[in-house]
């Protein structure tokens, strides 16, 4: 299809990809103490703590349904904030939960971006307008507050790849784009933000 030629796509692919630790390291690394950090308090006394025991029980060969390190026992598995099924956490494996984090904001910042830009051409506007566009949704300052946030950042890396498959299912009727669309947003409702999922939906 002529609306996604492939050097253009990679062009900002590559942009973005570059530009995600440029702004997560301007946006999520304040010269402030962890203790001082009260406007993101919940990155520190529920999600790091949360992702490294359920991800470190994963990597430890169990299948963690319950924490018993927070509140006298939480429920773990059923916890749809960890999102043990979301294939972007799968960095919370193969590395320390701190750059977990770090990565898994590039990648989704990189998602973000990009998947814009395909939405963005779908509709035919221009690869300007498109880079434009993507830049403005990846690296605001709602993207920045949702980096902490694992479940949210997830969703919204997805969200795009979402529209830009039922755009294009119901531009052409080719039916195979529906099992793409259906597979985008599978993983959109995984990440575990069912709020923004039922909105969408």
């Amino acid at each position: 299809i002529h609306r996604y030629g492939a050097v253009g796509l990679f062009l900002l692919a590559t942009a973005f990809v570059c530009a995600a630790p440029l702004f997560w390291h301007h946006a999520e690394l304040p010269d402030v103490r962890a203790s001082e950090s009260y406007k993101n308090s919940d990155l520190y006394q529920f999600v790091l703590p949360s992702m490294h025991f359920a991800f470190g029980r994963l990597r430890a060969g169990e299948f963690p349904l319950w924490n018993s390190r927070q509140m006298c026992g939480t429920p773990l598995l059923a916890d749809h904030r960890l999102g043990l099924f979301q294939p972007l956490n799968a960095v919370f494996l193969h590395s320390p939960t701190d750059r977990a984090m770090a990565l898994h904001s590039f990648m989704c910042l990189a998602l973000m971006g990009f998947g814009f830009v395909l939405f963005a051409r779908s509709l035919e506007l221009s690869y300007t307008a498109a880079l434009i566009g993507g830049l403005v949704y990846a690296f605001s300052g709602a993207s920045a507050a949702a980096m902490s946030r694992p479940y949210l950042a997830s969703a919204l890396a997805w969200l795009p790849f979402v529209f830009w498959t039922v755009r294009e299912f119901a531009r052409s009727g080719q039916r195979s784009w529906a099992p793409m669309a259906g597979l985008f947003l599978a993983v959109f409702i995984f990440a575990g933000a069912y709020a923004l999922a039922v909105l969408v939906v």
